[in-house]
């Protein structure tokens, strides 16, 4: 069973990925700082900051941010 931010952010990018005129290639788990301009626009679903408080023996309450950054082209309609 994988970590429930990585179930998150997966659950996430293919919400994103369905919508129209988003291209499934456009959306990514992975941040990237430097990016060249010809590769946008793209879209990054992050989970930077997890909270976790155990408040039973076998039950554990967690709190996660999910970050979407979408980055693309400017021009003069923006």
């Amino acid at each position: 069973m994988p970590h429930p931010r990585v179930s998150i952010r997966a659950d996430v990018k293919t919400a994103l990925a369905g919508l129209a005129g988003i291209a499934a290639d456009e959306v990514t788990t992975i941040y990237r700082k430097d990016i060249d301009i010809e590769q946008l626009p793209e879209i990054m679903v992050l989970t930077p900051r997890e909270q976790v408080a155990r408040v039973a023996v076998d039950q554990v309450d967690r709190t996660i941010d999910v970050m979407v950054i979408i980055r693309r082209k400017g021009g003069d309609d923006l």
